[in-house]
């Protein structure tokens, strides 16, 4: 069987990095255990891509687990709001 993903990179990045576990996890898994955002208003974050996030809410997920949400943050969009995650990420040194 073939398969192809066509998301782009953007997308792929929307998806996976729109949330992030809340505590930590995994401490049975090889690998783990590894640790949550913990994320609280007016938190920023800069994913693997380099792209500039904004924490949103923490929610619950079908098997129980504290997932942190979070919403993308754009030059355009929210340029006050990227400006502000920009610097206090690290990303003005």
């Amino acid at each position: 069987m073939n398969t192809a993903n066509i998301l782009t990179r953007r997308e792929q990045c929307r998806l996976h990095c729109r949330s992030t576990w809340h505590g930590e996890h995994g401490a049975s898994s090889p690998g783990g255990p590894f640790p949550g955002t913990m994320a609280k208003i007016g938190d920023v974050r800069r994913c693997e891509h380099g792209k500039y996030w904004r924490y949103t809410e923490t929610s619950e997920n079908a098997f129980f687990c504290m997932m942190d949400r979070w919403e993308p943050l754009s030059r355009i969009w929210n340029p006050i709001a990227y400006r502000r995650a920009f610097l206090a990420v690290g990303g003005g040194q």
